[in-house]
């Protein structure tokens, strides 16, 4: 089992690689860990924990929403930078901390799903359920049911 999910955590990697345009150093810096762990990782010969698993997961993920949108050089380029829409964070920070949904926002919002308002102090997600510019608030709670 532990053959399998090295060789499953190592495709996932490469896809990181290829994909998102980011090399080992970035991964490891994304997951906190040296790069010589994410080698070993790579080759198969170490396994990440659990956590580290799921930082790994969510970045893939990330990445390959991103991918609709960018090349693999500008979205390496998108996670390291900081966004306003972050309050100045950068994404690969959020995804680390487990605040993926916040990453995720903004991608909708790339895809014309989401409209981000910005309030006083941040950007507010807000999901476009009409195309005739009906918004709800995603900050508080979600959408209204319809009756």
């Amino acid at each position: 089992m532990g053959l399998i999910m090295s060789t499953a955590v190592s495709r996932v990697l490469e896809r990181l690689r290829e994909g998102g345009g980011l090399q080992g150093k970035d991964i490891a810096n994304i997951v906190a860990m040296s790069p010589a762990t994410v080698s070993r990782w790579s080759s198969g010969k170490a396994m990440p924990d659990l956590r580290t698993q799921t930082v790994i997961a969510e970045l893939r993920y990330v990445v390959d929403r991103l991918a609709d949108f960018y090349t693999p050089d500008e979205t390496r380029l998108w996670l390291h930078a900081r966004h306003p829409m972050f309050n100045n964070e950068r994404a690969i920070d959020l995804i680390n901390q487990g605040r993926t949904e916040q990453v995720l926002a903004v991608i909708e919002a790339l895809d014309g799903r989401l409209h981000l308002e910005r309030d006083t102090k941040k950007w507010i997600p807000v999901f476009r359920t009409n195309p005739a510019l009906n918004y709800c608030d995603l900050s508080g709670g979600g959408c209204p049911k319809s009756a």
